[in-house]
């Protein structure tokens, strides 16, 4: 009878054992949309859901030329634990099409979010500095330059100078009536405004026999290629003067800066009309950098003279918008968009969370009985 005692006794071990063994579950989470995309970075993250029951060993975004990445292909290291999380997806090749996904480790394995795609910045044109000349005689000058910038992986094909007899423009618009605001001039020319470009210094006079002037996304000529910091200002201080100066005269101003290098770009313009721009991203942690809606019935649209239109016909309940920079405003201007809780202004100089509790994406600033309007779209 004991040995058939002894077989019971190791046959119940078996199954308590069985019954005690550990369940096995991966990480679950999402992939955030890419966003701040240049020719060599980027950004995204992700949302864990679930660490599986177990602690999250490390978390992150992997990506490669073709689909499924893993952690064996390109990726990055982030700490933390369930929530949401970014990274910035350094080395990449300009104009490539690349496929991303966010994951998570736990003891029991690696989980992977969903796929998603974009393409890097374009290969550019180059960027270069210009030496003084010397050597000037009555028919001849001797001047050179350097190549800052080779616009990506292009190689140079031909360098060397040109001259005029005219001045070149400072300013160098990421946005201009002929390119990317095209549809944006030939809206306002069939509402029957006379839309000219502005290719030179804004001198005292340049602005005097115009209503209304739109500066979008101007940039330094540092940054015309290289989105990244320092950004100095797009205007010298005796344009940003002579701006002040003729809006106090009676003109109207619309400022447009998207996000970072932009209000880098135009901070110290806007800084004089009382707009703390902040050069970062607006991200929208709830929606994961998807389309953000703004409502008047939410009240992060607010009724106003833009809002309202000229009749019912063009009134505008809500409006879908994404990144773009946030913003502080002066007391005595009017909101259009209002960011809430779940908006962070990520800085790109150093990552880093900055959670904002009254910034505001368009503004109205009735500033010497002329209108300012200061805007960040996407």
């Amino acid at each position: 009878m004991k040995p058939v005692l002894l077989c019971f006794a190791l046959l119940l071990l078996v199954v308590t054992f069985s019954c005690e063994k550990e369940k096995k579950s991966l990480p679950i989470l999402t992939t955030n949309e890419v966003w701040g995309i240049s020719q060599r970075s980027a950004l995204s993250g992700g949302y864990v859901t679930d660490n599986g029951g177990a602690s999250i060993l490390a978390r992150g975004v992997c990506w490669n030329k073709s689909s499924g990445p893993t952690i064996s292909n390109n990726h990055t290291t982030e700490i933390g634990d369930t929530g949401f999380f970014v990274s910035t997806l350094n080395g990449l090749k300009p104009g490539t099409s690349y496929y991303v996904r966010a994951y998570a480790t736990n003891k029991f394995g690696t989980g992977y979010g969903n796929e998603v795609n974009f393409e890097s910045g374009p290969v550019q044109i180059a960027v270069v500095s210009t030496d003084l000349v010397s050597s000037i005689r009555s028919t001849t000058a001797v001047s050179g330059g350097v190549i800052d910038y080779d616009g990506g992986d292009a190689s140079v094909t031909s360098k060397g100078i040109c001259w005029s007899t005219t001045v070149n423009p400072t300013l160098d618009n990421f946005h201009t009536m002929d390119g990317r605001y095209k549809p944006f001039a030939d809206l306002l020319t069939k509402d029957g405004y006379v839309v000219n470009p502005l290719k030179d210094e804004i001198g005292q006079n340049t602005l005097e026999d115009v209503d209304i002037l739109v500066i979008s996304n101007s940039l330094n000529i540092r940054n015309t290629q290289d989105w990244t910091l320092p950004t100095p200002s797009a205007f010298t201080e005796d344009e940003i003067s002579n701006i002040v100066s003729w809006v106090k005269d009676g003109g109207s101003l619309f400022l447009i800066a998207d996000h970072m290098p932009f209000p880098g770009a135009a901070g110290e313009l806007a800084s004089t009309f009382g707009f703390e721009l902040n050069n970062g991203f607006a991200y929208d942690t709830f929606t994961g950098g998807s389309p953000d809606l703004f409502t008047i019935k939410e009240g992060t649209l607010k009724a106003n003279s833009i809002t309202n239109g000229r009749n019912e016909l063009e009134k505008v309940d809500s409006i879908y918008s994404f990144t773009g920079e946030a913003f502080q405003i002066p007391e005595d201007a009017a909101p259009v968009l209002i960011l809430n809780e779940n908006f962070i202004s990520l800085m790109l100089s150093n990552i880093f969370r900055y959670y904002l509790q009254a910034d505001f994406r368009i503004n109205l600033l009735e500033l010497f009985k002329n209108k300012v309007l200061v805007i960040s779209v996407s």
